[in-house]
């Protein structure tokens, strides 16, 4: 209940007059966290993971809809050889292929979303393979890379 206060005050014929003061309680505003935390927290651990670099995308006029954050892990394949069509099993016969994997993410404050240039662009990056996301803090990067296998603590 609104706490109330009442004084006294002269009306606009000069009669004496009760007023009441209603004082509204202080909507405690919900805190989110900046977007440069969640960034700076999310990169801190892509740097930690082993076999993962990641780096802030600093943003210009010509890249202003890029995602905030670049990421790259690298994975090999095991590619064995064969003679007379015959699968060799052994280890010295194996090739290792290494393949990249390129991570492109959108940083977002909960409960926001991203523009449609922005929505553009990342369909335009996923077209070429890479692995595009809209996180909102590094649990769901974190959740995306135990996914992909990078992460196993």
């Amino acid at each position: 209940m609104p706490k109330t206060k009442t004084i006294q005050a002269t009306g606009p014929d000069g009669r004496p007059v009760e007023i009441e003061l209603i004082k509204n309680p202080k909507k405690k505003k919900e805190h989110k966290p900046k977007e440069s935390s969640i960034t700076a927290n999310i990169l801190e651990y892509l740097n930690s993971l082993p076999g993962v670099k990641a780096k802030k995308r600093h943003q210009s006029a010509y890249q202003r809809n890029e995602p905030d954050i670049d990421a790259c892990t690298m994975v090999y394949i095991s590619v064995y050889t064969t003679k007379a069509n015959k699968v060799m099993k052994d280890q010295k016969d194996a090739t290792m292929i290494p393949i990249a994997i390129a991570y492109k993410f959108e940083v977002k404050k909960p409960g926001e979303e991203s523009t449609p240039a922005q929505k553009t662009t990342q369909e335009i990056w996923k077209s070429f393979g890479v692995r595009v996301h809209v996180v909102f803090s590094k649990e769901d990067v974190r959740k995306i890379m135990i996914m992909d296998g990078f992460d196993t603590k």
